[in-house]
């Protein structure tokens, strides 16, 4: 489900990906400046090297209701965030990430709950963009409407198109934007699934013209993989592009595991190890805490690096933590 997890948690991913000899992989350098595409099972850059997205989410804008009100936490969060955008950035490079990953959504952005106004949103939207851009550094948008929508999302999914609209109409023709679609469908079947997936992405292919790479969640809070499915997605974006540019997500949390181990580590690997060197696949969350359960700092440590240092060689295309904070009125982070 939704990833919560500590700075610290990134200065460790960055440090173990700093222990692997990377002259078979890109970070950031200058491929900022060119768009990212998708080539077998790897993310490749311009040039048609290998890149590794090592990003983070970052509350950038309000992106969700609680019912109909707008959540305290939340909004003062992400003032915080836009009035220390740059610094924000600039410790986010400082730690070795390459990718920045800003959570939207479609009821927040149609309210006026949270006194931003839609152009303001798309102006915040293009602000992260463009500084991210001055950095090095990928914008991966991501919708939130799934995971909130539920089992409703595969009737509502086109309620996120308007939006969708506004947004590649501001920021889709910068090259370092990276489209996540849906975020951890949940409460619905793979046919569910696969019907709202594939009318998601037409839209975006074939009504708004984006040919980038589009990064897709899964059932089950995209914590499962079913290479039959993966193989559908494909040969639609296919069909529609010549060549697919898709890449799937999986996210991972400790919920009530106190370590990366024996079933649960063999559960993963049967899952969605298993198929990293034959599938595009990224892991855009993780965290040690998940709401339900107690943070457990051991899981986070060890599945990280297990990512970096088995998974990363195998053919893994990124790994993004979720934090909460980047910024506090102390400024202690």
């Amino acid at each position: 489900m939704r990833a919560r997890t500590a700075l610290v948690v990134v200065a460790a991913l960055a440090m173990v990906a700093g222990g692997i000899a990377v002259a078979w992989w890109t970070t950031a350098d200058d491929t900022a400046s060119s768009r990212l595409s998708v080539e077998g099972a790897d993310l490749v850059d311009a040039s048609g090297e290998r890149f590794v997205m090592l990003g983070s989410t970052l509350y950038a804008l309000p992106f969700y209701l609680s019912g109909d009100w707008t959540d305290g936490g939340l909004s003062e969060e992400t003032r915080r965030i836009s009035a220390n955008l740059e610094p924000i950035l600039d410790r986010m490079v400082d730690e070795g990430l390459n990718t920045v990953r800003i959570p939207l959504g479609t009821e927040a952005w149609e309210s006026d709950a949270y006194a931003i106004t839609p152009d303001e949103w798309l102006d915040r939207v293009e602000r992260i963009t463009v500084a991210a851009a001055e950095r090095d550094m990928y914008v991966m948008v991501a919708w939130w409407d799934a995971a909130q929508w539920g089992q409703s999302w595969p009737e509502r999914h086109e309620e996120s198109f308007p939006m969708m609209r506004a947004v590649h109409e501001r920021v889709g023709g910068y090259d370092n934007l990276v489209v996540e679609p849906m975020n951890e469908p949940n409460r619905v079947s793979w046919e569910e699934w696969r019907t709202a997936t594939s009318s998601t992405m037409r839209f975006w292919r074939e009504d708004l013209g984006y040919d980038g790479p589009l990064v897709i969640n899964t059932p089950g809070w995209s914590w499962t993989f079913d290479p039959n499915e993966a193989d559908r997605i494909t040969a639609l974006d296919a069909e529609i592009l010549g060549e697919p540019n898709v890449a799937f997500a999986n996210h991972r949390y400790a919920n009530d595991n106190d370590c990366f181990c024996g079933d649960e580590r063999d559960t993963w690997v049967d899952e969605v190890g298993r198929y990293i060197t034959d599938y595009p696949m990224l892991v855009t969350e993780i965290g040690n805490f998940n709401g339900d359960w107690e943070p457990e700092p051991r899981w986070v440590d060890q599945f990280a690096s297990h990512l970096v240092r088995d998974r990363l060689p195998d053919g893994l295309d990124g790994i993004l933590v979720f934090t909460w904070r980047w910024s506090d009125p102390i400024t202690m982070t």
